[in-house]
């Protein structure tokens, strides 16, 4: 779906043409963003004025190539004040580090303008890609089209397909990772924190998720009278996080995926913890380990974090969440993380009996993360509480 893409509204004038267009092929390929321009976008006929002032509305980001002509014309002038006031309207919504304005100087002399903000400004192509992508987490949260409300959907589609790609931590008999193989997903895993290798336990599990999963598909096939597999285009793999990060990088672009273990031994999850860390109400606050996990509420004043942490006694806890795919947002990645192998086991216990508490949640409470309590017996999870909301009693 094209509109559960971040938006970036780019504003510039005929002398930052070139750079615009450049800008506009770099997010678009290296960030997955759709950008409004207007030679693309205004209908002819349509009202200028009303065109910009509701594409900034809609948008996430707006990038101003602030070229020499910029400040002389009315247009992009009406366009940086429109954007300055939808600035403050998302850092109400996100906290004050959020920056909605993000000009683009290049190599231009800097305009003298001492009632713009340029902050934020950029002086290179790469930096401006850097800026947006260390703040898309929360722009892409709030375009989500998936949660546990839909679940199994879209790991199974209402016509039987499935499309799920499970990825577990890695063991002595694989190498590790080097900064070179790391690439776009660098910024997001430390590797001077080296992932652990994870123990057999949540991949014994796996079975229950595919039977779930096939079961599912049945359901589907039968109800819309589509029996015959052969007709049914369905994905369904599992592969070792190092490799896939190596050798298998098109798999994580293209599928949903579970991923399997925290972010110590398992380098998917790190990735994807890291990139929600902000985000997510429910999260690991060192996602390279499997130390606590913390509760986020928000007071009515949205810088005022209140967290509770669970470790310790509460040692068969575990993090189950379900968030968009960075590379493809019409994709979902689950992660199925606890405090150790036992309580990731029963998150993965609670995703494959798919709890009717999953989609049963409250209207006023987030349905894309829950906080799962592990039930052991002889070093295995045998059951599991879902938790609506951690910081009141179910």
């Amino acid at each position: 779906m094209e509109n559960s893409k971040p938006l970036v509204f780019l504003s510039y004038t005929d002398d930052g043409a070139a750079e615009a267009i450049e800008i506009k092929r770099r997010l678009e390929s290296e960030l997955n963003v759709k950008v409004w321009e207007w030679k693309n976008e205004i209908l002819v006929g349509a009202p200028v004025v009303s065109s910009y002032s509701e594409a900034v509305a809609k948008s996430d980001f707006m990038v101003a190539v602030v070229s020499p002509m910029y400040w002389s014309k009315q247009g992009t002038k009406r366009e940086y004040d429109i954007a300055n006031a939808r600035e403050v309207e998302l850092k109400d919504t996100y906290g004050d580090n959020y920056h909605f304005v993000l000009p683009y100087i290049g190599e231009w002399k800097l305009p003298k303008r001492a009632d713009k903000n340029y902050k934020m400004a950029a002086y290179t192509i790469e930096n401006l890609v850097r800026s947006i992508s260390s703040q898309l987490s929360p722009a892409i949260m709030s375009r989500s089209i998936h949660s546990f409300s839909e679940w199994p959907n879209p790991f199974v589609k209402n016509g039987g397909e499935i499309d799920c790609l499970i990825a577990i931590g890695h063991n002595d008999k694989q190498d590790d990772l080097v900064e070179e193989d790391l690439g776009v997903l660098g910024k997001y895993i430390n590797l001077e924190e080296r992932a652990g290798h994870q123990s057999h336990r949540p991949a014994e599990l796996i079975p229950n998720i595919a039977n779930y999963l096939h079961n599912k598909s049945s359901l589907y096939r039968s109800e819309t009278k589509s029996i015959d597999d052969c007709n049914i285009n369905s994905f369904f793999e599992c592969h070792i996080d190092v490799l896939l990060i190596k050798h298998r990088f098109d798999l994580i672009r293209n599928h949903n995926i579970i991923t399997l273990g925290a972010g110590d031994t398992n380098y998917i999850s790190r990735w994807v913890l890291e990139y929600y860390k902000d985000t997510l109400p429910i999260y690991f606050r060192n996602t390279s380990a499997s130390e606590d996990i913390s509760i986020r509420s928000y007071s009515d004043n949205k810088d005022d974090l209140k967290r509770d942490s669970f470790s310790g006694k509460d040692r068969y806890s575990a993090l189950l969440a379900i968030v968009p795919n960075p590379f493809n947002h019409e994709k979902s990645i689950v992660v199925a993380a606890g405090l150790n192998a036992l309580s990731t086991q029963a998150s993965i216990l609670a995703l494959s009996d798919a709890n009717e508490l999953i989609k049963n949640r409250q209207p006023q409470d987030s349905n894309i993360a829950y906080l799962v309590a592990g039930v052991e017996d002889r070093w295995r999870a045998v059951d599991y509480d879902l938790k609506i909301n951690p910081n009141k009693s179910n």
